[in-house]
């Protein structure tokens, strides 16, 4: 029995309770951090003054550009009490990464339809 206990929580995948209430916890954060930085990347995009501001931000020190999101509103919600660091962390890298960003958003407001 203890054999099938050890192999069991060591090679079989077992947790304990409190482990996998914490993997649940975390992986509830991260997708909610993933929300946000989704809606921060389109709020941002969609901002009339986008180009100057992603300027702004790739100029700025990467440990810099999740506080200046977070400052700008663009790492919050509507009805949350203060703005998601793991979100601006993320956002701040998808707006920085991508060449492509000054394309506008398809339905965005002042984009020509096709």
């Amino acid at each position: 029995m203890a054999a099938t206990v050890a192999i069991g929580f060591t090679a079989g995948g077992w947790t304990t309770r409190d482990a996998a209430e914490r993997l649940a916890r975390q992986a509830a954060a991260d997708a909610r951090a993933e929300l946000v930085a989704a809606a921060c990347v389109r709020k941002f995009r969609e901002n009339p003054g986008f180009e100057s501001e992603l300027s702004v931000l790739k100029d700025t020190p990467a440990s810099d550009r999740p506080g200046i999101l977070e400052k700008g509103g663009w790492v919050s919600l509507a009805g949350m009490d203060e703005p998601l660091a793991a979100a601006g962390v993320l956002c701040a890298a998808e707006l920085t990464k991508a060449p492509d960003l000054a394309a506008p958003i398809a339905g965005s407001p002042g984009e020509p339809s096709t």
